[in-house]
């Protein structure tokens, strides 16, 4: 169930089965009048509480369970580290962080010379003659500004940021921060860049594109603030919340320097606060909880007009979509910063690919076995009949 790439040694589990990247797949080429598009769709702290892979029974995932449905579900996909920054300067650019040496959030991907001087993953395509855009959130922070400009014929919806930001709090003064709170958001979806990002996506495929593309949406839920339309709220009872399982002595082997350094007082302050008034003050675990889950419908909504949209449009027929998520987030007593760890539940992460609908090759199909998403590029590369980068991948 492996097939191997000719190029190299790495090993991309399941596709054998489901769609076969090589000349004897069964699609001629009198039947591709030009090369595949590409969809690529990014979530931010998108974790495995997904209704298709069945490990949170509560959440409501409407748009990408039918898109699961479509595609080859890699669900042991990981990303190369638990966070953003390096995660994707990794499936970005096929170099990994400890070859890039982007190993933190705050470093610039622009100041590190081995991945800032490779060829990118659009700026492949587009050396190849492919229409290239970005929405939203791609990078976490961004190669030069040279890199950029010959990357993407289209950026000027790239970035947005997390807003809306809480505008009330419920948490009492010492513990207020807009980054940990939720709030069930009252004013137009339009305040949300997600909306207007993924707007912008949707026009751009029912234009008429004479070049492949490369159409890139970056969506910055569900990671937080965890602001997200009232409607999304209303999809789940606050008293029915189901809390992920946590021991309450988890913490008691582990030294008080890692404590300090891997959680903080802030953070601790925040989890005794929740575990000594959670019921009587708000049922606050729940409310986070509810919040993230709330998040999570929101983006699959977005998505799903972004599919929706394709499927319409004449490039259905022969576009690759790509669904994944940069790193995970575990809901626990270390919520805060457990997507910085190597626990299973920071790195595990939504992972979907599904072929053009003129591959009759192609089947839906799941595959167990652990992939990463280093090997992202290069399937691409491969399934769009491009020439690999050999300095890359």
């Amino acid at each position: 169930l492996m097939l191997e790439f000719k190029k190299e040694s790495r090993i991309f589990c399941g596709i054998s089965t489901a769609f076969l990247l090589s000349s004897t797949s069964g699609v001629s080429a009198n039947k591709i009048v030009k090369k595949p598009n590409v969809l690529f769709i990014i979530m931010d702290d998108m974790n495995n509480w997904t209704g298709y892979l069945g490990v949170n029974k509560q959440v409501k995932t409407p748009n990408l369970d039918k898109l699961s449905a479509r595609a080859i579900n890699f669900c042991n996909g990981y990303a190369a580290a638990p966070l953003s920054n390096p995660s994707r300067s990794a499936l970005m650019s096929g170099i990994p962080p400890y070859t890039s040496g982007v190993y933190s959030n705050g470093e610039s991907i622009a100041e590190h010379p081995v991945v800032n001087n490779s060829v990118f993953m659009p700026q492949h395509f587009k050396n190849n003659g492919y229409e290239t855009i970005a929405a939203g959130k791609i990078f976490h922070t961004k190669p030069s500004k040279e890199i950029m400009t010959a990357m993407w014929d289209d950026m000027s919806n790239i970035d947005g940021g997390y807003g809306p930001w809480i505008q009330h709090t419920t948490l009492p003064p010492y513990l207020q921060d807009r980054a940990r709170d939720f709030q069930e958001w009252t004013g137009p979806d339009t305040d949300f860049p997600d909306v207007i990002n993924s707007q912008k996506i949707i026009q751009f495929i029912e234009q008429s594109h004479e070049k492949p593309f490369f159409a890139a949406m970056g969506f910055y839920r569900p990671h937080n603030p965890w602001t997200a339309p009232k409607r999304f709220f209303d999809l789940y009872d606050i008293n029915a919340i189901q809390r992920p399982y946590t021991t309450p002595d988890d913490l008691n082997d582990i030294p008080q320097y890692a404590i300090d350094n891997f959680i903080g007082q802030k953070n601790r302050d925040v989890i005794k606060y929740m575990a000594e008034n959670g019921n009587e003050n708000g049922n606050y675990w729940n409310q986070f909880i509810r919040a993230y889950l709330a998040c999570v419908s929101f983006a699959d909504e977005r998505v799903g007009m972004i599919i929706n949209e394709l499927d319409r449009s004449p490039y259905a027929e022969n576009t690759w979509i790509v669904l994944i998520g940069d790193n995970g987030f575990h809901h626990g007593e270390k919520e805060r910063r457990a997507k910085a760890a190597l626990w299973r539940k920071a790195n595990n992460v939504p992972f979907l690919i599904v072929p053009p609908k003129n591959y009759k090759a192609a089947k839906p199909a799941i595959c167990k076995h652990p992939v990463s998403l280093l090997d992202l590029y290069p399937t691409l590369v491969d399934a769009c009949k491009l020439k690999p980068v050999e300095n890359n991948q």
